[in-house]
């Protein structure tokens, strides 16, 4: 499972969430606002309760960061949806 969410929060989307900008700017150390960035709530998880996977009659767990598939829990952690290379 730890793998898995590496290799989720590991994709060249989610650059811009781990540099820290945003961290600095909401904390008021720096005064300009970085600009909008992926987070993996909203990529992952959000508008997904009513849809079904990709490749099976099952209802939707995930949107991988990496393929933008979406995937049913067996799909994702079972059969261990790991991706190693963006598309757009």
């Amino acid at each position: 499972m730890h793998s898995l969410i590496h290799n989720q929060l590991s994709a060249p989307r989610y650059k811009e969430l781990f540099n820290n900008k945003y961290t600095w700017f909401r904390c008021g150390y720096i005064s300009s606002r970085p600009e909008h960035f992926d987070n993996p709530v909203d990529f992952s998880f959000n508008q997904i309760e009513t849809m079904y996977c990709s490749n099976c009659p099952q209802v939707v767990a995930v949107k991988c960061s990496w393929c933008k598939s979406h995937l049913c829990f067996i799909l994702f952690f079972e059969n261990f949806h790991y991706y190693n290379k963006y598309i757009e």
